[in-house]
């Protein structure tokens, strides 16, 4: 919500959409998956995955002390993405648009308001990817060191 700015940041990303897609299907994109920056990027310029750590946030726009994954999927991917891992599209804008307008008439009160629809509605739980994976997409270090980074645990 925040990088499209609850909804209102620019026409492209006038929309939110709740997505629902099969666990399979998530982690072969995220096996594909190549980084979208840093020293291996010239290396991976056609990939049909890339992957970037960005900053989480909460309802108020605050830094959290993780990162969220955020894919971008092209080309033979994103059509098995679309025709045959996506079991689900939901739109949530009014939901999400609603929201902002709480937080912003009721501040704090309207803040927890938010929170508590939110953890009514969604339940966040650690999707499992296993060592190889978080190693590869920098989660945690590997045995032979370098950065890790903090996730979401839910």
């Amino acid at each position: 919500m925040y990088r499209s700015g609850w909804s209102y940041k620019a026409p492209h990303r006038e929309r939110i959409l709740q997505i629902t897609m099969l666990r399979e299907g998530l982690l072969a994109l995220l096996r594909e998956a190549s980084p979208a920056s840093g020293p291996d990027v010239a290396n991976t310029k056609d990939a049909l995955v890339r992957y970037q750590w960005d900053p989480e946030r909460n309802v108020r726009s605050e830094q959290l002390p993780y990162r969220s994954l955020q894919l971008g999927i092209s080309g033979s991917m994103a059509s098995k993405w679309i025709d045959e891992w996506i079991v689900g599209i939901e739109d949530i804008t009014e939901d999400v648009r609603r929201w902002k307008g709480c937080i912003d008439k009721e501040g704090k009160n309207g803040v927890r308001k938010v929170k508590r629809e939110i953890e009514r509605t969604w339940n966040e739980a650690v999707f499992e990817v296993g060592e190889e994976l978080e190693v590869r997409l920098g989660m945690r270090e590997s045995d032979e060191g370098g950065p890790g980074v903090d996730v979401a645990t839910g």
